[in-house]
């Protein structure tokens, strides 16, 4: 449910919808793209979590500035997609694009925030 609704609200349908041809199965390669997504997203903020090394060497302002002005040039390229594998590479980008964001977040909310409001800050980062 959640992965049809993330493809929904980036505009992904139309361009799966086109892009098959009648003898192939539509569940098989929406799952791809939705794993594509999916895996490259969890390995990436995983990584961040614990190892920490692009936000350590750029400052976090800057990194989530960029990644948000990426992030926005590869869900616009997304509507100009004319096959199935550039649709992956979109799906792949933007999975590495959002997957920076969170790691950014809690970071600048840890350096402003006092130890008993961090808590309620992180967590509504995580529920918004």
């Amino acid at each position: 449910m959640g992965m049809n609704q993330d493809l929904r609200l980036s505009g992904t349908n139309s361009p799966i919808l086109q892009l098959l041809r009648p003898s192939q199965p539509l569940s098989l390669k929406f799952q791809w793209v939705c794993s594509c997504y999916y895996l490259t997203h969890r390995i990436l903020v995983i990584t961040y979590s614990f190892k920490g090394f692009i936000i350590q060497q750029v400052p976090p302002g800057k990194l989530l500035g960029i990644t948000v002005i990426l992030w926005g040039i590869i869900t616009a390229s997304t509507a100009a997609v004319k096959s199935y594998h550039g649709l992956l590479v979109c799906r792949i980008l933007l999975g590495i694009s959002e997957a920076t964001i969170q790691p950014c977040l809690m970071v600048i909310t840890g350096k402003y925030s006092v130890i008993i409001m961090l808590i309620s800050r992180i967590l509504f980062n995580f529920l918004s």
